[in-house]
């Protein structure tokens, strides 16, 4: 059985929570992103292109010495996943037209269970270059045949496996940057009034790392984490980047 198929059945509420914490920062970047469809936000083509940059951190130029920067690797893995869930929610409005918020998610979560599902009938690529060119062409090949799902998530689960980013990892790594997102958004990113590059001299991405650590050791539910993420960055924010002393 699919390792995230296994996981994701032990833990809905991970899954519940990534989708819909997707469509709520979906919904600050474009509110009509779901009637817009694939043609007006065409997440397709941005997870392809995230596949390509994780293929530059790992190392292709095989006249040169490949040290493949697998942190990075993973963050880019981490991107793709923001455009699949927002695809496969795209997908699910136009199919079923769900009449609330919540159906669209819980269709949401039954078709990526039903995709895993399908992972142990994937393909068997060892090579981590060769399993993101099949991602590449299924997706291509998939908006050919109309889909608005086109990234297919079984060649993602392998592409996660070869790049030793468990499904637990994800979650916490996609909590991070969803809620690094809306952070920037709310405090000017758009305005340019948002401080990103000096929070005492580091990025805010340095206090980000700082916070998910501080995650990995404390337990808590998938519901309550992107609210600590949250709120550890407001804090560190207040100190860092404007200087404020601490509450």
């Amino acid at each position: 059985m699919s390792k995230f198929l296994t996981i994701t059945t032990a833990k809905p509420a991970s899954l519940f929570t990534m989708i819909k914490m997707q469509a709520e920062v979906n919904d600050v970047f474009c509110p009509d992103w779901l009637d817009k469809g694939i043609q007006g936000n065409p997440y397709f083509r941005a997870s392809w292109m995230e596949g390509a940059e994780a293929c530059d951190h790992f190392g292709y130029k095989w006249w040169k010495p490949l040290n493949p920067d697998m942190p990075q690797v993973q963050l880019e893995l981490v991107d793709i996943w923001h455009f699949i869930l927002s695809e496969v929610m795209v997908e699910v409005h136009e199919k079923f037209d769900p009449p609330s918020r919540e159906d669209l998610i819980h269709l949401s979560h039954e078709w990526i269970r039903r995709e895993l599902e399908l992972s142990d009938l994937s393909h068997d690529k060892e090579n981590f270059i060769d399993a993101v060119e099949d991602f590449v062409y299924f997706t291509l090949h998939n908006k050919r045949r109309g889909m608005k799902a086109c990234s297919p998530i079984q060649i993602f689960e392998t592409l996660c496996d070869l790049a030793e980013l468990s499904y637990d990892e994800l979650f916490l790594q996609y909590i991070g940057k969803n809620v690094l997102n809306f952070f920037r958004q709310i405090n000017g990113d758009k305005t340019g009034d948002y401080i990103k590059e000096d929070w005492d001299g580091q990025q805010d991405n340095f206090w980000l790392e700082r916070v998910l650590g501080e995650c990995r050791r404390v337990s808590m539910t998938p519901e309550d984490m992107p609210n600590y993420v949250h709120g550890r960055l407001t804090t560190l924010y207040r100190e860092k980047a404007l200087g404020e002393p601490a509450l």
